[in-house]
């Protein structure tokens, strides 16, 4: 399949003059990122093979005339029987604030965050967008980077230093009241030991989290009796200072059953869990 079979029937005219521009789809075609070549009226008059590719279709006729929310799924697109760029929150979306600079004439930088319709998944894109302009008709050039991992890392990133920041903090405290007291000081071991095992934990897990993203994580399963693991977990938690004036207890109707799991991985589900409840 050609460059020229893939343009869609929008507009023969239109369809006509970029037919003539063939290098420009082979340029196109040969990057990883993401295009696609919009009207005035906003609808995809062509998209590059990255694209079909990410989106997981072939190139066909039941594209015709999307616009690039559709083409993604945009749980917004099907707000509005006029479809993607028509609701009252599409104003706010970086694609389409970028794709209305371009056809102002201008070249534009923008994120966007798209919220899938029906999967409950989400696409984050770095966007850029630029003025294509033949004769009186000024078209939009878009390219689209998938940054879902940068941001989701970015997330992940900003979690564990908000953590081990705090741990540290509350350690500097202690060593500090150390230096200064002159009274015995057996009381702040088990606090010390505390913090000290959660610094370890939050080290681990972000080198387990990093490893995931990589993809080079090799979970270590092997079998627990439930109800041993949650009593583990909560009795490793009250040496924190967040529970010292909370109650945790695992529910008396809790079903005692055998669980195979990466011990490491849940133990931090749990954890995160239960610092989320106090």
């Amino acid at each position: 399949m050609t460059a020229t079979d893939i343009l869609f029937e929008t507009n023969n005219e239109e369809v006509t003059i970029f037919t003539k521009i063939e290098q420009l789809y082979t340029f196109i075609d040969a990057i990883t990122d993401l295009y696609l070549i919009l009207n005035s009226r906003r609808e995809v008059i062509y998209a590059n093979k990255a694209l079909y590719d990410f989106i997981g279709k072939e190139p066909s006729a039941e594209l015709s005339g999307k616009k690039p929310g559709d083409f993604f799924h945009c749980l917004h697109a099907v707000e509005s029987s006029d479809g993607c760029g028509t609701t009252e929150t599409c104003p706010t979306c970086g694609a389409f604030q970028a794709i209305a600079l371009s056809l102002a004439g201008n070249h534009a930088n923008r994120e966007c965050w798209i919220a899938k319709h029906g999967s409950g998944d989400a696409l984050d894109f770095r966007v850029w967008t630029t003025p294509y302009k033949i004769g009186e008709e000024v078209y939009s050039i878009l390219a689209l980077t998938d940054i879902s991992n940068e941001k989701r890392r970015q997330a992940l990133e900003r979690i564990f230093y908000h953590d081990i920041l705090n741990t540290a903090v509350g350690l500097h405290g202690l060593a500090g009241l150390l230096v200064d007291s002159p009274d015995d000081v057996d009381e702040y071991k088990e606090i010390i030991y505390g913090l000290s095992e959660k610094l370890i934990d939050e080290i681990n897990s972000q080198r387990m989290l990093s490893a995931a993203e990589d993809n080079e994580l090799q979970p270590d399963f092997h079998d627990y009796m439930s109800l041993e693991f949650l009593s583990e977990i909560i009795s490793s938690y009250k040496k924190y200072y967040l529970v010292s004036n909370k109650t945790i207890q695992v529910d008396s109707a809790a079903s005692n059953i055998k669980i195979k799991t990466d011990k490491t991985l849940l133990r931090r589900v749990l954890l995160n869990m239960i610092k989320n409840a106090v």
